[in-house]
């Protein structure tokens, strides 16, 4: 059974309530989800090695010898690990409440953090180390420059920008302009689009590099948590990026390649926009 041209199997909420809480549909019996199902670890990253105790929302694995070589990590899970995940996830948050405008710069912050985790991945696929040049991170434009530079050093092609969308957050940031809500579901559709369609180009040529960065992303995290004695629930989302797979599922089954993809997913986790 389909809802809209998606199917009911792949439905995460329906405005706003679990599917799986829900029997009927405009009077019509839904399919019966299936509750024997296994996950592994919640889509989180999950490891083996040392002595394992648990803080919160974290697992701490202790070590009480130097060189201990027994800590494998066994995946690297669907949740957001990455900085630019959890920001547009926070912005999908800001569009369910119709903070429009926290939302615009939520999603053009992760556009910006993704720009940073694509040419730190082609730096070191490079051989190269980022390091160095990391100071770009606060400057938009030689940020833009330097994503664009290496786009087209592996793609062959130049990277189009957004114009529109451009001034769109121009407005937003600098002259206090409060988007409508159109407008804010178009913004966030070119930032996933742009994201997934690279995120997909990354994992395909360089997986290996992408789990390193984002493992090495993981445990500093962790240990400024650790250090600061506070513990970024945030991590705990699952992200409409990464996710578990749903999201290529529906994408894959709209017939009309013109819709707003970020909307149909958004919908699909969050429940219908009003």
């Amino acid at each position: 059974m389909k809802i809209k041209g998606v199917d009911t199997t792949v439905i995460v909420k329906i405005n706003g309530i679990a599917r799986a809480s829900i029997v009927k549909v405009s009077g019509v019996a839904l399919p019966v989800i299936s509750t024997t199902t296994t996950t592994t670890s919640g889509g989180f990253t999950s490891a083996t090695g040392g002595t394992v105790t648990t803080s919160g929302n974290y697992k701490i694995h202790t070590f009480t010898s130097v060189g201990s070589t027994n800590f494998v990590v066994s995946t690297v899970g669907t949740a957001p690990n990455n900085k630019f995940e959890i920001l547009f996830e926070l912005a999908c948050q800001a569009i369910r409440d119709r903070y429009y405008r926290e939302a615009i710069i939520s999603f053009a912050s992760a556009k910006e953090e993704f720009y940073l985790y694509y040419i730190s991945i082609i730096f070191h696929s490079e051989h190269k180390d980022f390091q160095d040049f990391k100071d770009i991170n606060c400057q938009s434009e030689r940020l833009l420059g330097a994503f664009s530079y290496a786009y087209q050093l592996k793609n062959g092609k130049k990277f189009l920008i957004n114009d529109e969308n451009t001034k769109l957050r121009n407005k937003v940031v600098h002259k206090g302009y409060i988007p409508k809500e159109q407008e804010t579901l178009s913004f966030a559709d070119d930032v996933f689009k742009l994201i997934n369609l690279n995120m997909n180009f990354l994992k395909d040529n360089f997986q290996e590099i992408c789990t390193k960065y984002t493992f090495k992303t993981i445990t500093e995290r962790t240990q400024k948590a650790k250090e600061i004695e506070e513990k970024n629930k945030t991590t705990e989302i699952e992200s409409i990026i990464s996710g578990t797979g749903w999201q290529s599922t529906i994408l894959s089954s709209i017939s009309n390649k013109t819709e707003n993809n970020f909307k149909i997913l958004y919908e699909c986790k969050y429940g219908k926009i009003e």
